[in-house]
């Protein structure tokens, strides 16, 4: 599970584009392992931060696979692409 802040629901359109991706540490490179629209992937809106934004959550449903892995927010007009820390799990 991961949490980040982003616009409120009805601003934040996934259908315009992936939001996230789930990557796994392969040797010394990153591979794709999901992506937002996947079956196995889920996101919620959480609650509200008022003019702060709003707070997300996606759980990823990967079954018996090795990490580590890590969440990318993609780059949207604006925003820079954002990589969180490879963890194992």
């Amino acid at each position: 599970m991961v949490r980040w802040r982003d616009l409120h629901p009805g601003r934040l359109v996934p259908a315009d584009g992936p939001v996230l991706r789930i990557e796994r540490l392969a040797g010394e490179r990153w591979d794709v392992a999901a992506w937002d629209g996947d079956r196995e992937v889920e996101i919620r809106a959480m609650r509200s931060l008022g003019r702060r934004g709003y707070v997300w959550e996606a759980r990823w449903y990967h079954g018996p696979v090795a990490g580590p892995f890590r969440v990318v927010l993609v780059a949207r007009p604006g925003l820079a692409e954002v990589a969180g820390h490879g963890v194992p799990c």
